[in-house]
């Protein structure tokens, strides 16, 4: 049951920041505190007015029903209720949490999975996306280690993100600093196993191993990282997720370098239609083959998530992360936001779309330069295709373009690149 109690307080909590076209408190955030106190009468009228409002047929008076027949153990019977409102509002996360407490009471583990995925992939990224990560990743294990693998092939039209001018101040840029087409490709296991559980605090340990590759060096890097994610509860419901962490990489079969660090991820909702969830890093890195890069690295990023409709996720972001070198010259700061939405077509399409922009501020002048310290401006835009009936296994195949440049004081540092791709995401 802690399983139940912890992916509820999930599901309840980010089902109130989804916005309403109706006033409280005919809103959703009422509709689920009429449901949670298995008020039916009051949980009916309000979902006849959310209804009558968003014109969506009957769906939250069938929402209503199916919880309903879920409170009273009649899984046989609200489960189709529940696989049809899955099928027409995906965003809509409650439903998923019926179909866990279903396949939960019923014992039957590969469906409370899926529905965990489900979860998943309707999260943006943040916490309570961590926290049912973790809780799927437990009751899969219950107790054993548990793996997963991944991978990803990218073909690329600038694999190693370098300029492509032949020349700078009347000198030849050598064919070594210039960009070429290629492929990155990169693969990693995950073995993860839990050590202790509850209603507020959950305690694990993860060994990453990761391999990265290009066609423009031919050289594999491995990675190595162990991780221990602590979830736990704060006051006023902020739910935060804590990673201590070491990494050691290798360039080839020589070590690179090795890292030590922690991650700490929390959210709150700020009102009725919007969530904030923030994420902060902070590391040492110690390189062996430039040792003058050697210091701490820093990064901070706060997001804003809602639901327009159950049908559309939209997702921003404001961030900072930067460095401190030994050498004071090669010390970074960079500055970024993005905004991305996804949206779910009635025939099961899925579509995303994504743009970034940023500025890195360089500690000195570019490279044949005395002048003003050299800065660099990027943007990226991606996008996304998928279909929920594609699928293998727990994912869906996702094909997306993604198109980055950048423009710098120095030529070495301006590029543009074209990926084309397919990366494996959960099902909806």
């Amino acid at each position: 049951m802690r399983w139940l109690r912890a992916i509820s307080a999930i599901v309840l909590a980010y089902a109130c920041t989804v916005a309403s076209a109706v006033e409280a408190p005919q809103n959703l955030a009422g509709l689920m505190g009429a449901v949670a106190a298995s008020d039916w009468p009051a949980a009916t009228r309000i979902a006849t007015a959310l209804d009558r409002a968003a014109g969506s047929g009957d769906f939250y008076k069938a929402f209503v029903s199916a919880s309903e027949l879920v409170e009273n153990g009649q899984c046989s019977t609200a489960r189709p209720l529940i696989a049809i409102m899955r099928m027409s509002q995906p965003y809509f996360l409650p439903t998923y949490q019926l179909a866990f407490r279903c396949d939960s009471a019923g014992g039957d583990k590969a469906a409370a999975l899926a529905d965990l995925d489900g979860l998943l992939a309707a999260l943006p990224p943040g916490p309570q996306r961590d926290l049912v990560a973790q809780t799927r990743s437990n009751l899969a294990g219950e107790g054993r280690p548990t793996i997963s693998v991944y991978a990803d092939i990218v073909p690329s039209s600038n694999a190693d993100r370098q300029t492509a001018d032949t020349t700078i101040g009347g000198w030849t840029i050598n064919d070594e600093s210039r960009g070429h087409p290629g492929i990155l490709a990169d693969a990693g296991a995950v073995v993860s196993k839990t050590f202790l559980t509850s209603e507020r605090l959950s305690f694990s340990g993860a060994l990453r191993a990761e391999l990265a590759y290009s066609t423009v060096d031919n050289l594999l890097s491995p990675t190595l990282i162990s991780e221990l994610p602590v979830s736990f509860k704060l006051p006023l419901d902020i739910q935060v997720v804590l990673t201590p962490y070491a990494s050691t990489t290798f360039d080839g079969f020589a070590f690179d370098n090795a890292a030590v660090g922690a991650r700490v991820v929390g959210n709150r909702d700020l009102n009725s239609a919007v969530s904030l969830s923030w994420a902060n890093r902070l590391s040492y890195t110690h390189f062996q083959q430039m040792p003058e890069r050697t210091g701490l690295q820093y990064a901070s990023e706060a997001t804003l998530a809602g639901i327009t409709d159950p049908n559309t996720r939209v997702t921003g972001a404001i961030g900072i992360d930067g460095e401190t070198t030994a050498d004071p010259d090669l010390q970074t700061m960079d500055l970024h936001v993005s905004l991305r939405a996804d949206h779910v077509l009635d025939g099961g399409l899925v579509i995303g779309a994504e743009i970034g922009v940023g500025r890195r501020f360089h500690n000195q002048p570019p490279p044949l330069s005395a002048g003003p310290n050299q800065t660099d401006t990027y943007y990226d835009v991606r996008l996304e295709l998928s279909h929920r009936a594609i699928t293998i296994g727990a994912f869906m195949p996702t094909l997306y373009y993604q198109y980055m440049s950048q423009q710098s004081d120095s030529p070495f540092y301006t590029f543009q690149s074209h990926d084309v791709g397919i990366s494996l995401k959960a099902k909806l």
